[in-house]
């Protein structure tokens, strides 16, 4: 959730207008930063994305299959719409998360501006635009730049208490994509419900803003009639990882691994913290995620449980800097140095190549040679070659003349295949 004030900003002439011709620059700027190195190879999720739901150009598949939960249905569908005009080369794959990560910035921009002021947006988009686990994710095909996206406009709409027809057609829309591409929207979808609940506000309105969330999230549902089963039989067998480093990797991926970008990033949000964590409507919003999280993590345990799975963390992290900087304008150079601190060492990974591609060539040669390949972990390998046969167990062995491995999956074979 985003910081409110009592006074909506919409209530000021111009307020949608103002502030769009810096915010696109702004967003332009960010594309060039996300959409640079498009064309590198895919990685291991987006390789499993792009191979298994969206090469085959079937507009029903990303809503009737589903590997783990590397299929994000209406993502995957929106990416077989671009494979059927352009293809499914890696940068066409990569186009859409680099645009909604650079929208997501410039919409930031724009409402930090009208909100804060100029000053106090700088500070917020220097830190949103360089969040090590927002950067990562809008790089790569997969869906979670829609969810960031859609989880700002909504939650603009609903601080900025927009309340024509449009607006809220617009909202529900927007927590409808969300929930639509991945599950792990409904953190802020509880978020939402938090605000909602604990805002002071008439009866009427209050229901008309919880009739708007569960629409939304009713709509989106329907992207998983033909998935359902097929994850609730996979989460229900994939459970009891302990994930101790869980919260480590949260932090670092939201306030990097420097000393410097962690002390500055927790001060200036601590500053935010300590004045708007006395609204009540911040706490529930805040709270009720956390507490999902928290059942996620310690009751349900499952054992694909990632950092990214957080990324909208980085909005309120934005907003908290925005507002403290609002509060006391000479911490701006405090933000920017944060925001370096957090991009530097991130600037290396933009030069790493993954290795899906080339095991494909691999598996390639073997069988022009006219051997057998296997893998351990097959499934990313269809976005540049046919699928191997799988080796799950030390007894099929003998049927493969050469076996390769890329991820972490099937790896507890490996010293018995050694042995």
């Amino acid at each position: 959730m985003i910081p409110s004030r009592a006074k909506s900003a919409t209530t000021r002439p111009g307020w949608a207008r103002s502030g769009a011709g810096a915010a696109t620059l702004v967003g332009a700027a960010a594309f060039a930063l996300y959409y640079a190195g498009a064309g590198r190879p895919f990685g291991y999720d987006e390789a499993e994305t792009v191979g298994n739901f969206v090469q085959q150009r079937s507009f029903l598949r990303p809503f009737t299959h589903q590997i783990v939960f590397n299929n994000h249905p209406l993502f995957s569908f929106a990416l077989v719409l671009i494979a059927r005009v352009a293809g499914t080369g890696e940068a066409w794959m990569r186009l859409l998360p680099a645009v909604l990560g650079a929208a997501t910035v410039g919409v930031f921009a724009w409402w930090a501006q009208r909100r804060f002021g100029r000053t106090a947006a700088v500070a917020g988009v220097a830190v949103l635009a360089t969040t090590p686990l927002f950067v990562g994710e809008v790089r790569q095909a997969r869906g979670y730049a829609t969810i960031v996206f859609c989880a700002l406009v909504a939650s603009i709409l609903l601080v900025e208490d927009v309340r024509s027809r449009a607006g809220r057609v617009a909202y529900t829309g927007v927590i409808a994509v969300a929930v639509a591409t991945h599950l792990y929207a409904l953190l802020v979808v509880l978020g939402h419900f938090g605000f909602i609940m604990a805002r002071p506000r008439e009866r009427r309105e209050r229901v008309a803003d919880l009739a708007a969330l569960a629409t939304g999230v009713a709509l989106g549902g329907l992207a998983y009639i033909g998935l359902w089963r097929a994850m609730s039989n996979h989460a229900a067998t994939r459970r009891g990882s302990p994930h101790n480093e869980f919260p480590s990797l949260v932090a670092h991926g939201l306030l990097g691994r420097t000393f410097v970008s962690i002390a500055l990033l927790v001060l200036l949000a601590g500053i935010c913290a300590r004045v708007l964590g006395r609204r009540p409507e911040i706490i529930a919003a805040i709270t009720l995620p956390a507490i999902g999280v928290l059942w996620i993590w310690k009751v349900q345990r499952p054992v694909e449980l990632y950092p990214r799975f957080m990324i909208t963390a980085a909005l309120p992290l934005a907003a908290a800097v925005a507002w403290t900087v609002r509060r006391y304008p000479r911490l701006l150079p405090v933000a920017i140095v944060a925001a370096v601190a957090l991009f530097v060492p991130q600037i290396a990974g933009f030069q790493r190549e993954p290795p899906v591609k080339a095991t494909a060539h691999i598996v390639d040669s073997t069988r022009e040679l006219g051997l057998r390949p296997c893998a351990l972990s097959p499934w990313p390998l269809a976005a540049y070659t046919r699928m191997p046969f799988q080796l799950t167990q030390v007894e099929q062995a003998p049927q493969c003349d050469v076996l390769v491995q890329v991820g972490g999956a099937g790896t507890d074979l490996i010293p018995r295949l050694r042995s």
